[in-house]
């Protein structure tokens, strides 16, 4: 999970969201169950852009696996795309996996 500063938020407001982007990681696991349990899992929570963070720590790793939402044309012009960035830029092979219809 990776999360960045918003402006005008304190020190102490920056907690509750590490806290609350650790919750959203453990229960991200707890609902992969045994597919999470048949591999090794570090959870990480840093600050930062998600691509830039991401890329940072593909340093050294043999593979990234990064979800994609599937924005589309609109949406991605507006946001950007992590994904798109990440498999551009990455010292390693990516996995984009799209996001499950519905979810």
């Amino acid at each position: 999970m990776i999360y960045g500063p918003v402006g005008g938020v304190s020190g102490s407001e920056m907690g509750g969201i590490e806290s609350g982007a650790h919750r959203l990681v453990d229960d991200m696991l707890e609902r992969l169950g045994e597919t999470a349990a048949s591999v090794e899992v570090e959870r990480t929570v840093v600050p930062g852009g998600p691509a830039s963070s991401l890329l940072d720590a593909a340093e050294g790793a043999d593979l990234v696996v990064v979800g994609r939402r599937g924005l589309g044309g609109f949406g991605r012009l507006l946001l950007g795309s992590v994904s798109e960035h990440v498999a551009r830029h990455a010292p390693c092979p990516v996995v984009v996996v799209p996001t499950a219809a519905g979810a």
